[in-house]
C-alpha cells in the first residue's frame, strides 16, 4: 500500500467521492475487501461504498482525523481498533469523526456463531445447517479460548502499559496451542508458562507495586464491560489464526486467512458491534 503523506489522507477520499456517498477511514494497510464487505454491510443497499481508505498504523489514521475536523459538509468516519484500550477503559481521543472499536480489533467483530455456518456450508456442500453448527460448538469453543485467553490479555496490557518495548500480542498464537481432531487449541500449561516470562519481566523491571496498580485497573474495567469475552483478544493475532485450522479440520475448508477474514466479512452480524452502526448511521447524516 502506498504511504500517503497525512495531508494528502483526505484528498485521497475527495478522489473518490464519484463512488462513495461517504468517506471510510480505517488504521490497517492489507485486506481492502474485508473492510469494504463490512461496511457495505453497515450502509446498507441504498449507499454507494465502492472503496475504503486504508491510512496505515492507529497513530497516521488519529493524525489524519486530527487534521480533517473542519465541518465541510462532507460524510466521514474514521475508524481505530480498541487495543489495549478496552482493557484499561481508556476513552478514544476527542476528535469530531472518530470511532473507536469497543472489541480489541476490527478483526474481532468479525467472528460469529451465524458467520462461521454459512461459511462451513458453504466448505462442506452436503452439510446441513444444524450438522453445521453442531460440528462447530461455537459457544463451547469461544469459551475454552475466552478462559485461556483472557488472563493472558490481561498480563499484555499491563506489561505493555509499563514495558511497552516488551513482545506482548505479536507472540505467535500457535506457540500457546496443542494440536487436536479439531484445530490447535489453547494449551493452559504454555499459556502459564508465557505468563511468568512476563511477570518476570515486568517485576524486574517495573516493579511488583507497579504492576499490582495497572492489574487492578484492568480487572475494574473489565468488570463494567459487556459483550463476549474473547472480544478484548485479538482477532487478528489469535482468534482467526485458531479459526483458520479449525474450519479447515471440521468442514474441508480450503482457503487462506484473508480469504476467511473476506467471508467472515461477506456474512458480518452488524449485532456483533451496535455502536459501529450506530456511528456509521450518524455519519451518513
Amino acid at each position: 500500500m502506498i504511504a500517503y503523506p497525512i495531508r494528502a489522507v483526505r484528498a485521497l477520499g475527495f478522489l473518490k467521492q464519484p463512488y462513495n456517498d461517504v468517506e471510510i477511514y480505517v488504521e490497517d494497510s492489507t485486506s481492502h475487501n474485508m473492510h469494504l464487505l463490512l461496511f457495505k454491510k453497515l450502509v446498507g443497499p441504498n449507499i454507494r461504498l465502492e472503496s475504503v481508505n486504508q491510512v496505515g498504523d492507529r497513530s497516521r489514521l488519529v493524525r489524519a482525523c486530527r487534521a480533517d475536523q473542519v465541518d465541510d459538509g462532507r460524510k466521514r468516519l474514521y475508524v481505530i481498533d480498541g487495543d489495549f484500550d478496552v482493557l484499561f477503559g481508556r476513552k478514544k481521543p476527542r476528535l469530531k469523526y472518530l470511532y473507536q472499536l469497543k472489541a480489541y480489533d476490527i478483526e474481532n467483530i468479525l467472528v460469529s456463531q451465524s458467520a462461521l455456518a454459512a461459511i462451513g456450508m458453504i466448505a462442506d456442500t452436503n452439510a446441513t445447517e444444524n450438522d453445521v453448527l453442531a460440528r462447530l460448538d461455537f459457544e463451547k469453543w469461544a469459551q475454552v479460548v475466552a478462559d485461556a485467553f483472557l488472563p493472558l490479555f490481561m498480563v499484555y496490557a499491563v506489561t505493555n502499559s509499563l514495558l511497552p518495548s516488551l513482545e506482548t500480542v505479536g507472540f505467535s498464537v500457535q506457540k500457546l496451542c496443542d494440536n487436536s481432531s479439531t484445530g490447535i487449541v489453547p494449551a493452559k500449561r504454555k499459556v502459564r508458562a508465557r505468563v511468568r516470562e512476563l511477570l518476570k519481566a515486568a517485576y524486574a523491571q517495573a516493579g511488583r507495586d507497579a504492576y499490582i496498580v495497572a492489574r487492578r485497573r484492568v480487572k475494574k474495567a473489565l468488570a463494567r464491560r459487556g459483550g463476549p469475552s474473547y472480544d478484548v483478544i485479538s482477532g487478528r493475532r489469535y482468534l482467526l489464526p485458531l479459526l483458520l485450522v479449525r474450519m479447515q479440520k471440521l468442514f474441508g475448508y480450503n482457503g487462506k486467512l484473508d480469504q476467511l477474514k473476506t467471508l467472515l466479512a461477506s456474512y458480518y452480524d452488524p449485532g456483533r458491534e451496535r455502536a459501529l452502526a450506530k456511528a456509521v448511521r450518524k455519519a451518513l447524516r
